[in-house]
């Protein structure tokens, strides 16, 4: 039966005060309006609460009310505040009892329904049985299909077998779980332990899945508060959904960062932004202190000069790279110049970052943290950067607010966003289309990937418009002053034009007299700081080289992978045989890790040994533990052996996806974690990231290239971090590997 609300009839009681104050002040407030049965049928209160607010009206939603959708109430209408303070309802679920169940997506988790009091027992099993029978009603959690994880809901097994669509995936479902074939992750759900880890990552909740990251758009509905589509944290843009008021109740603040975002720029700052030509090296004036950025924060004295540094190779047009020690704060130092010419020298992009993928999350959450920019992450499946590049790339009227002319649809200022953080793989993927865009400032993290002058990034970068960049390196040279050479024509192809050259010139740094003459013409190209130089509230690192002996089975393995070998390494290395030794070299490795790695010899690890004796040990006093392994078949069996021993542990490799590797980074480095150990391949969690939580790191194996050692050591030892860091660093006596690690040693001389 349709409800009427009953018209107001004294006057000077209620009334909505919509035109001043901050807007949405007034959502999530409860009141009360009076609604008639019939016509001539006394009025009866029901109890809502405000979802959105218009000039003279609002929308509320309301208890017991049989309009799905709420309805508008104002001062005709007789209503007034609730004095009750009330929780807000939780978001509106797709599925009500007694009602059919939509199609279901995904399930998370099971509950069993205790049986109600004086039910009578299952035949056959005595009232006294010390194992009672198990529950025969079933809830799961579950994902309903084209709905956000925040409309999740308990419901009754019987109830989604009762569907057709719904029961052959339920009961596959609970058989893979009854059997143990499946493990879930449960990750910050009330009441249980985190999992270790999933088969399939989708099985996994995530409560971050049901927050609000940002709201991309809105679209307008009859006689009804507009609709959003609302990108979750922690999930890929094709994942947005269009939520209405209700739903997004607790977030007037993304609303209303929307709406600003929204906001394209006044014609005054948009004639400024684009007339304005860049100011001479003259123009400079250095900084004396810190800028205040968000909340406060400030540089720290050698970040102010990094700062300025960069600032002056602007003014004097000038790409140059900044290769502070890894942990001293390059991605704030850039973050820092982007923002300067954003508010000083009216220069709002676009501003383009290329990193990693595993620091993609971390840069945008460095923007937020410091800055009010627009930053975007611009990654993931070509349906999730459709959805950014129609919502999130340019302004809906291709112009100013106010500015009817026609305009180039590549001007700089008319890029919604002020900064784009996007990863290589996506450069070579999109490359057309951000070749089109006039960039004015470019970033790229871990530069030391451009070291191979010819590689397919390198290439790409180039064919880019860059008015003006810089490289972020805490490695810049690595193995050989080639590497050095590729980065500096790079950054000036005039300056640095022959390879043979430079090499003829720095190929084989001998003396101090040529040292300091490659400093001298390299001096207004790079920075380079160390920790101890300038961060003395960083405690030292301590590294520990822990020689371990092999087993009697490794020692027969390995002994048998040489002697297979024989006829190569008595006939000596000629170019055909070269990859057939560096097999060889990797099979001796994998069997100083331990023989698993090589199928068909099961025997234990000298190196699963020792850690069995100092894992224990770490725990009892309190330590926190990354283990760095090459080998993703080594990971497998280590994360196999702490599922053992039961040790809390996350894991990030080059086969976690990008928005899974940032979840697990949050996981283990949240205050209240008591995650023991944190499991890294040493490529793809060595580069970029924050894991100050720890304070000891263990390398199963060593690189070849000292630098990605380095650089994984640096994960924990790095600004933030107050204790003493400790690095084991595990090598096999006697072997193959004891000698590589020698040789690469000498290389950190360079």
């Amino acid at each position: 039966m349709t409800k009427r609300k009953a018209r107001a009839t004294v006057p000077g009681g209620a009334r909505m005060d919509l035109k001043g104050g901050k807007p949405g002040a007034l959502v999530g407030r409860r009141l009360t309006v009076k609604y008639q049965e019939d016509e001539g049928a006394p009025a009866v209160p029901y109890l809502g609460v405000v979802t959105w607010t218009e000039p003279g009206r609002l929308y509320a939603c309301f208890d017991g009310f049989d309009e799905a959708d709420g309805a508008w109430v104002d001062d005709s209408d007789e209503w007034g505040w609730s004095p009750a303070a009330q929780p807000a309802p939780d978001p509106p679920g797709a599925w009500t009892p007694g009602e059919p169940a939509p199609p279901i997506d995904k399930i998370f988790l099971s509950r069993e329904c205790k049986p109600a009091a004086g039910a009578v027992p299952a035949a056959g099993v005595p009232p006294d049985a010390a194992e009672p029978p198990p529950a025969r009603h079933d809830e799961l959690l579950v994902k309903w299909k084209g709905l956000a994880h925040v409309h999740c809901q308990w419901v009754p097994r019987a109830a989604l077998e009762a569907e057709h669509s719904n029961k052959q995936r339920v009961q596959r479902w609970v058989r893979a779980h009854s059997s143990g074939e499946a493990v879930e992750n449960t990750w910050g759900l009330d009441g249980d332990d985190a999992a270790a880890g999933a088969k399939d990552d989708e099985l996994g909740y995530n409560a971050d899945f049901n927050l609000v990251e940002r709201i991309v758009a809105s679209e307008a509905a009859d006689e009804a508060p507009p609709r959003f589509l609302v990108k979750w944290r922690g999930l890929p843009y094709a994942s947005c959904t269009w939520e209405g008021p209700r739903t997004l109740l607790e977030e007037q603040r993304a609303i209303l960062a929307w709406q600003a975002r929204e906001q394209p720029p006044p014609p005054r700052e948009l004639r400024v932004a684009t007339t304005r030509s860049r100011p001479p090296r003259s123009a400079f004036v250095k900084l004396t202190e810190s800028p205040v950025f968000k909340d406060g924060r400030r540089l720290r004295p050698y970040q102010l000069e990094g700062l300025n540094w960069l600032l002056f190779s602007w003014y004097a047009r000038r790409s140059v790279m900044l290769a502070d020690e890894m942990g001293l704060g390059k991605t704030i130092q850039s973050i820092s110049t982007l923002h300067h010419l954003w508010t000083h020298e009216h220069v709002r992009g676009p501003f383009l970052v290329v990193a990693p993928l595993s620091t993609l999350a971390h840069w945008k959450r460095e923007f937020d943290e410091w800055t009010e920019m627009n930053a975007v992450v611009y990654h993931g499946t070509a349906e999730s950067r459709e959805v950014l590049r129609t919502h999130e790339w340019r302004f809906a009227d291709g112009g100013a607010a106010g500015s009817k002319d026609s305009r180039d649809e590549h001007e700089p200022a008319l890029y919604k966003f002020h900064a784009l953080v996007t990863s290589y793989e996506v450069i070579k993927q999109d490359l057309s289309l951000l070749k089109a865009v006039p960039w004015r400032y470019m970033v790229i993290d871990e530069a030391h990937r451009l070291k191979n002058r010819d590689s397919a990034l390198a290439t790409d970068l180039r064919a880019l418009r860059v008015e003006h960049m810089h490289l972020l390196s805490g490695t810049p040279l690595q193995n050989n002053t080639t590497e050095l050479w590729a980065l500096l024509t790079f950054l000036d192809p005039d300056l640095f034009p022959s390879l043979p050259a430079f090499l003829e010139e720095f190929g084989t740094l001998t003396d101090a007299a040529q040292v300091e003459r490659l400093n001298t013409r390299i001096r207004p190209y790079l920075l380079r700081r160390q920790k101890n130089d300038v961060e003395k509230s960083l405690t030292p690192l301590e590294e520990t080289i822990v020689w371990v002996e092999m087993t009697l089975f490794q020692k027969r393995t390995y002994r048998a992978i040489l002697e297979g070998e024989r006829e190569l390494l008595v006939g000596g290395v000629t170019g055909a045989a070269l990859p057939s030794l560096v097999n060889l070299q990797m099979e001796l490795r994998k069997c100083c890790n331990h023989p698993y790695l090589i199928k068909g010899f099961l025997a234990a690890s000298g190196k699963c040994v020792l850690l069995d004796k100092l894992l224990p040990k770490l725990r009892r006093e309190g330590h926190r533990v990354l283990i760095f392994s090459q080998m993703v078949r080594m990971l497998d069996i280590l994360s196999d052996y702490l599922l053992e021993r039961r040790y809390s542990h996350e894991r990030l490799d080059g086969t976690i996806r990008g928005d899974l590797r940032q979840a697990a980074i949050d996981r283990f480095c949240r205050p209240d974690s008591d995650t023991f150990i944190f499991l890294l391949s040493t490529r793809a969690g060595g580069l970029g990231i924050n894991l100050t939580a720890a304070d000891t790191c263990i390398l199963m194996d060593s690189d070849w290239n000292p630098q990605n050692d380095v650089q994984a050591m640096a994960r924990s030892h790095r600004i933030g971090q107050t204790k003493r860091v400790k690095v084991f660093r595990l090598v096999t006596r006697n072997t193959y590997e004891a000698e590589m690690v020698e040789r690469a040693n000498r290389k950190l001389g360079l």
